[in-house]
């Protein structure tokens, strides 16, 4: 008869618990004292640095801005989004 796959997990938690040697006592936690912050501390500084003003950022730094179209749609405009002029 074979043994279940659960049965071999059981026992061998059910023996591995049997070996166990005696746990030492857990020593108690001493106690530490209340600290309230004062109300004139300074805050601590945030690991981001601050965002750039949005009158400062160029066009240039954005990356989802469509390339410049050339207005006049002459050879230096290779893009393939508009079908040729026949």
């Amino acid at each position: 008869m074979r043994t279940p796959v659960f049965g071999i997990i059981v026992i061998a938690l059910a023996g591995s618990a049997a070996c166990q040697t005696t746990p030492s006592p857990t020593p108690t936690p001493t106690p530490t004292p209340s600290v309230s912050p004062s109300p004139s501390a300074t805050p601590t500084p945030s690991a981001r640095p601050p965002a750039p003003d949005p009158a400062t950022i160029t066009e240039l730094q954005h990356a989802n801005n469509p390339p410049v179209r050339n207005p006049d749609n002459s050879a230096a405009d290779t893009r393939d989004d508009q079908p040729p002029k026949r």
